[in-house]
Formats: structure tokens, sequence, C-alpha cells
């Protein structure tokens, strides 16, 4: 004969588990220090289900608090009883709903390690599967999904285990499901379970209130913003009359918040449900964030020496997300005066416009370089971690060597992908990133046709060695080619040279290159870089590192086994700012050239890569 018992009260506490102190008699947890009753704690059975024996040992007090012992034998077993109640809910919640347990405390005279046994003697029984899971809804509107529509997106079908967390899960889904389907105010009330006992199984019937149907009805928005509505409009996914989707008003927030420009954001329907309207407003709130800023920064390398960059920023500028900047980049070798502006979700939703001017003007050992160069291009994401982008380059460039002079006009066409899964922009410790750039260029050298292509792969990688950050290790790596016809083709300034803070530390900024039969540069075209970093973090604001750093440059557009692999060696100190780390390295060529310093020194924001 089936025997069938209600279940609602094992389900109530699905998923939950006892994070309180000792209740009931047993008043040791007041008390402080080692009591005068030590103990061990044991599980017998539960052999198969390894899982389910860790969850009771993290929530049963008996084993919580073994290390500080129990006030009395008594004591130990009020204890024990006590978590009689929490091991039923936790067999119920993992689906051993006819679970039994034996408890008993053993009092151990002959050990010398513990004065008592506390031993909890579980048999589980059968694994009890979902019969069927069945929503009702008070009231129960004609706008409701069907009911195949509502068992499909509860996802608990019939036979899996009864896990408690499930049942709750599934309704929860349900709720999700309804506030996607113009039921915002749905809510879960109740649950009544019905097991079994002979087939071991559960019927589950979970009662919810939708609330009214609703749709989408005018956007209303509350607070001050120069952000211009006719953006703010283009950006809502859905349309007036629509039933109410809350993931699509979570995305309509998430994307008012992208933009940066809103110190707060929220986007929600009204807090009561009216069933005399179906169609509601939705109130945008926001408060601005502040829109122009300055930044600034200094840095020093003893090969260029000192420098600093200082911006002027206006993240508005006419009224629809433009983003525009205005930065000053100077040190005693190079100037470079910079105007840029991103225009998000333009010339589509999904693509980004951006377009800069730049000025330039290099004197280095290897050339002089006074240059403008105008960009305009587009880019977008792909997936959560990809960037891809195309654009066009125009530049201008009078260029002074000791080898040749160049005024050179180039059009070219950069595209790139960019792989980013690292966790921090300026201090990763964690992930890695890839880059793939390509670039055709077609214009004149001193009044000759010129053509060439320029390659780029590259990328990043950090492990953690110890902790999430007291000891990483970070690789880099960078292979890159330009194709022509012969060196000459290429302008002295677009050509590799190695070198620098950014490039091999240890050797100047540029002057890692071929050199001619007069042991002038001459810049390259096959190009790699490597560099290997252990960052080691000793404090919450200071760390240290050591670093070997690698430099090819060779005239062709492939390696040649005539010329130099150059290394650095050194090491650093890192102060870890609110803005971010502060680098502090010094380095020192290993193949010292007659032209190379015995060490080189850095200073600057951020990690070296």
């Amino acid at each position: 004969m089936t025997a069938a018992t209600l279940c609602a009260l094992a389900l109530a506490g699905c998923g939950t588990l006892l994070d309180g102190e000792e209740a009931g008699d047993d008043r040791d947890s007041a008390l402080s220090g080692p009591l005068p009753v030590s103990y061990t704690a044991t599980i017998d059975g539960l052999d198969e289900q390894p899982d389910v024996r860790e969850v009771i040992r993290a929530s049963l007090d008996t084993f919580r608090y073994q290390q500080r012992g129990a006030p009395s034998i008594a004591g130990l077993k009020r204890r024990a009883e006590n978590d009689r109640a929490t091991l039923m809910q936790v067999m119920s919640a993992e689906a051993y709903y006819d679970a039994t347990v034996e408890i008993r405390v053993e009092e151990t005279p002959g050990d010398p390690d513990a004065d008592a046994r506390a031993i909890f003697d579980v048999a589980p029984g059968t694994a009890y599967t979902i019969a069927a899971f069945q929503p009702a809804f008070e009231p129960h509107p004609e706008e409701l999904p069907t009911d195949a529509e509502i068992k499909r997106a509860a996802d608990l079908g019939e036979g899996a285990e009864a896990h408690g967390e499930d049942i709750v899960a599934a309704e929860t889904r349900v709720v999700r499901f309804l506030s996607r389907n113009g039921f915002p105010y749905a809510r879960f009330i109740d649950r009544r379970a019905v097991a079994n006992t002979e087939n071991h199984t559960l019927t589950v019937t979970a009662r919810f209130d939708p609330g009214p149907y609703t749709t989408f009805g005018p956007l209303v928005i509350e607070g001050d913003t120069k952000l211009a509505r006719d953006y703010i409009m283009d950006r809502i996914p859905w349309q007036e009359g629509e039933p109410y989707d809350r993931q699509k008003v979570e995305e309509f927030q998430e994307a008012m918040r992208a933009t940066g420009l809103f110190d707060a954001v929220s986007v929600q329907p009204p807090q009561t449900p009216d069933p005399e309207q179906v169609a509601r407003p939705v109130t945008l709130k926001v408060a601005d964030a502040k829109l122009r800023s300055i930044s600034g920064s200094l840095r020093y390398d003893t090969d260029i020496g000192p420098g600093v960059r200082v911006g002027w920023r206006h993240r508005n500028l006419f009224g629809g997300a433009e983003d525009f900047r205005a930065e000053l980049d100077a040190s005693l070798k190079e100037q470079k005066l910079t105007f840029g502006m991103t225009q998000p979700h333009t010339p589509t939703e999904r693509w980004t416009l951006k377009e800069s001017f730049t000025l330039r003007r290099l004197d280095d050992e290897a050339f002089t370089e006074e240059s403008a160069t105008a960009r305009i291009g587009v880019e977008t994401g792909v997936g959560k971690h990809w960037r891809v982008g195309t654009s066009v380059e125009g530049s201008a460039a009078l260029v002074e060597s000791d080898i040749e002079n160049d005024t050179a006009y180039l059009l070219g066409f950069p595209t790139f992908a960019n792989l980013d899964r690292a966790n921090d922009q300026l201090n990763a410790t964690e992930g890695f990133r890839l880059f793939l750039a390509a670039a055709p260029y077609a214009g004149l050298n001193n009044g000759d046709p010129a053509y060439f292509g320029r390659i780029s792969l590259g990328g990043a990688f950090y492990q953690p060695l110890i902790g999430e950050n007291s000891l990483v290790l970070a690789l880099r790596a960078r292979v890159a080619t330009i194709l022509s016809q012969a060196l000459d083709d290429v302008p002295v300034n677009e050509r590799f040279f190695a070198g620098g803070g950014a490039s091999v530390r240890g050797y100047a900024f540029q002057s890692i290159s071929p050199t001619n039969d007069a042991g002038d540069l001459t810049g390259g075209r096959f190009l790699s870089e490597s560099a290997i970093e252990l960052r080691a973090r000793f404090m919450e604001d200071l760390g240290v590192v050591a670093f070997v750093d690698t430099g090819y440059v060779a005239a062709e557009p492939f390696p040649d086994a005539t010329e130099t692999l150059h290394v650095g060696v050194g090491g650093g100190v890192r102060y870890y700012s609110p803005v971010g780390p502060i680098r502090f390295d010094l380095a020192f060529p290993l193949h010292r050239r007659d032209e190379d310093n015995f060490f080189e020194f850095y200073i600057s924001l951020g990690q070296a890569f």
C-alpha cells in the first residue's frame, strides 16, 4: 500500500544550513577557551555519499565545536541530540527523505587523545526522485504562458533527484520566466510536497502569485542628465506595448551604466502593481557623474630622461556619449600631442567609431622625426573577451638619420584582433592576453612609390604561484615582420627598433637595430621580443620583481643568424598605490656594447606588461 507523507516541512529549509551558535540546553557556546571534555566525532554510513558527509560535518555543532570540547559527557550528549534535526534537514535537502540516524556518545577512558566519542550512524535509504513538478497560480490570468512553457522554464524534469536546492532553483526560474513574459510582480507563495514511500518519488506543487499582466509603457527619466534623450531612447531594447521583460530592463540598465556617465543608475517599473492599468511606465533614475577631468603622470628613464603626461577629457562632448581626449606626452627625446574621440554605437549599434590626430617629434640616436598622423576607424566587441577593429590611417613625416633623409606620405589600413582574459589592466595577476595586428601601407617615400605591410603577433600570460598575488609568474612575447621588396622601401620611422622600458630593459630606447658598414642604426624588418618576470608581493602595498628581457631585430623580414639576441636582466620594487602599481626597475645589459650604459633605471605607473 502506498504511504503518502507531507514533506513541506523538510523542503522549507532546503538549501539552508544552520550557521549560528549552539542552541537548547548546551550553554557552553558563551564560554571561551577549551572545555574539560575532549571528544572525537565520526559519521558511520554514507560511504557512497561523501559529499553529503562533508555537508553534515560543516553543519552540525558537534563537529564545528569539536576542537573546543564539551562541558561534560551529558553536555556532549545534548549537543549531539540537538544536531539530529539539522542532520535530518540536510538529508532531506539531499533527497534522502527516508534517512534514519542513530546517535551514540561513548566514553573512551583508555584513549589519551579524547575522553569520549560522538557517533552519528546514518542510514540514508534511497534517494527520492521527482515524479512531477506542478506550478499552480492564484489567480490565473489568461495572459499567462502555457503550462508546458512554464514547466520547460522550471527545468526540473521527472526522474531528477529531489534535491531541495534544485526545487528552490526551479521555483526561482519560474518567477524569472514570468518576469520576462509580462508579469514583473510575480512571486512564489509556498509549496506542498507529497512523497510516495513505495517508489521513492516526490510530487511538488508550487504556488505562485503572478500579479497583473503588464506591458511596457513610456520611459520616464528622473534626475538631471546632460546625455541627450535621443541617445537614451535609442538604447531601449523594447517597444511600448510589448509584454514586460525583466531581462530587457536589466540590459538597458547595464547599457546606461556602461556609458560611465552616471554615478547612479536604476531602471524599474512602479513598485506596486495596478490591475487596472496594463501599460506601466518604466522609470530611469540617474545621477550624472563628473564629465570633465584632468589627468597627469610623471616618469623617469635613464635613457630618455624625465617624462610627463597630461590630459584633458570630456566624456559627453555633444550629448551622445562622445568621449573626447586631448593628451600631451613629453620627454627630452619625444613630444607627442594627441586629440582623440570615441563615439559609441556609430555607425551601428554594435560598433564604436574612433578618430584621432597626432603630432609627434622624436629626436633619438637612430633618427629624428616630425610627423602628423590622422586615423579614423571602427571597432567592436566579439563575445566577452574579444575586440576587433579596422581603420584608415594617413600620415606625413619628415625623417632625418645618419643613413638617409625621408619625406614620407603614407596611407594605411590597420586591422587588429585582441583577446583579453587578464584580470586587471595595470596589475594583472592571472589570465592572458593575445593580439594580432596587420596593416598594408602605400604611398610615397622621397617621391618614389612605397608599398609594404606590417604584421605583429604577441601576448602575455600571468600565473599566480603562491596565493592570489603573493607570487606571480608573468610572461610576454612578440614577433613582428614588415613585408617589402627592400629595406629602403620602408621609411626609417616605420622600421623596427628595440630597447627601452617597454621593450628590452637594460638597453637604451631604440638602440637595438641592425647597422650598416659605418655602424649607423638602420632599423629592421623583423622583430622579436620576450620577457619573463617573477613578481612577489610581500606587503599590502610593496613588492619586488626579477626579470629577464630579450630583443632581436633583423634587416630582413625573417630571422637572421648574423644578428645578436640582446638580453637584459634586472629587478625592481613595486609600490601598489590606489591608482595602480608604481614600478622602479634597474636593468643591466648582458651583451654590453660600447654605446650601452652599465645600467638603465625606469620609473613609471603600471607593470612593465
